[in-house]
């Protein structure tokens, strides 16, 4: 709800169920819409649909950072992308999911790790080059130089941190492609 109310997308709450002491959330279908781990390769490799997809997650990050919330969970499942199909590229649009493991009055720590996380989640997909190309142009020099000390694998999320570890010199490469822009 708080999301929601920051202006980020997260798929809409439609109802909650409760039994004795548990509680269920009933949550919108994003109709049409692809998990970043699911999204093929060929879309991350088209410049115009992976940066205008990178853009858009960033936008949706700081939207939520500005309203104080952090995710702390940032991984290719939480991500789901619509607009893309196979025989037509419409702008596509990242929604958030997985808010459940989040703060509301989140610390510049935390918003941090979430950057890097999405960082990390882009450098795998689509290089890191053209990854912190993007969030350069998304992020504040400052927010953007306060990443290098983070950008290690025990900040990421565990899923992440096994696809990071299978290409070990991606974060490296990340981390001294972020150097070089802020040394």
């Amino acid at each position: 709800l708080w999301a929601a109310a920051a202006g980020v997308r997260p798929p809409r709450l439609l109802g909650v169920g409760m039994k004795s002491d548990s509680a269920a959330l009933v949550l919108e279908h994003v109709s049409g819409a692809v998990a970043l781990r699911d999204l093929p390769d060929d879309a991350l490799f088209d410049s115009v649909i992976a940066d205008s997809l990178m853009a858009d997650a960033w936008q949706q990050m700081r939207k939520a950072h500005s309203a104080g919330l952090a995710h702390h969970h940032l991984t290719s499942d939480v991500l789901l992308v619509t607009g893309i199909s196979d025989d037509v590229a419409a702008a596509p649009e990242v929604w958030i999911t997985g808010w459940d493991q989040g703060e509301i009055a989140a610390s510049t720590l935390s918003k941090r790790l979430d950057l890097v996380q999405l960082l990390a989640l882009f450098a795998l997909r689509a290089g890191p080059e053209r990854a912190l190309g993007v969030a350069a142009a998304n992020l504040d020099e400052k927010e953007l130089a306060g990443l290098s000390p983070l950008l290690q694998t025990v900040a990421l999320p565990s899923e992440t941190r096994q696809q990071v570890t299978a290409r070990k010199p991606m974060l490296a490469d990340t981390r001294a492609a972020l150097i070089r822009r802020f040394p």
